[in-house]
């Protein structure tokens, strides 16, 4: 059964990250995924390379066990949370990310655009190929009174779901997505051994 490790980078205890994490869990699960949550983000302490603390190696463990990899995380001044891009830093040792197909969601008033941007820096240089990235602005307005999430978000989830597993045993597919996704944050996807499409820029 594939496994699918679920992240939110945000600790806050009513979260719209969260509860877009939840919904893409509960479609990916639909679809027979095993989806796996960490809840011990706040116990990873900051970056000291080189040391390997227990929740750091907990974390890895988590990754490594992994085939795909779904982010929900808040933007905050200008870029991604911090306790996310730190426990992301301490993957660089082992390499855990490395080929593992992801996808990286932001729930905030504007969608989280230099957020996403981050990640998917932060996750391509580590190797993982990110395939699928969505934004919902001004969370609290896309949702009904019971909490529910309106059709247009319920659906842009539903196929994020879809990519993120297709890529899984479809590898021109994954690389087509995610050729998309890199250069539309001017990634260049030269770094993976690819040729970029077209309308690419230059590298970055």
């Amino acid at each position: 059964m594939t496994i699918v490790a679920s992240l939110c980078g945000s600790l806050g205890a009513s979260s719209s990250n969260a509860e877009l994490l939840a919904t893409l869990d509960a479609f990916l699960v639909e679809r027979g995924t095993n989806v796996r949550s960490f809840d011990a983000l706040a116990q990873i302490p900051g970056l000291t390379p080189g040391h390997n603390p227990p929740a750091v190696e907990k974390f890895r463990a988590f990754i490594a066990q992994a085939d795909a990899l779904v982010i929900a995380a808040p933007e905050y001044a200008g870029g991604v949370s911090g306790v996310t891009k730190n426990a992301l830093d301490w993957l660089v040792e082992s390499g855990s990310l490395y080929g593992k197909p992801a996808a990286i969601l932001t729930a905030g008033t504007t969608g989280g655009p230099f957020a996403r941007a981050q990640l998917a820096r932060t996750l391509s240089w580590q190797g993982a190929h990110v395939v699928a990235s969505m934004g919902v602005t001004s969370p609290k307005t896309q949702r009904d009174a019971k909490g529910k999430w309106n059709g247009a978000v319920r659906g842009g989830l539903e196929e994020t779901a879809r990519t993120l597993l297709a890529s899984l045993s479809d590898e021109s597919l994954m690389r087509e997505h995610c050729t998309a996704v890199l250069e539309e944050y001017g990634i260049d996807v030269r770094r993976f051994g690819w040729t970029p499409s077209s309308s690419a820029s230059g590298p970055t």
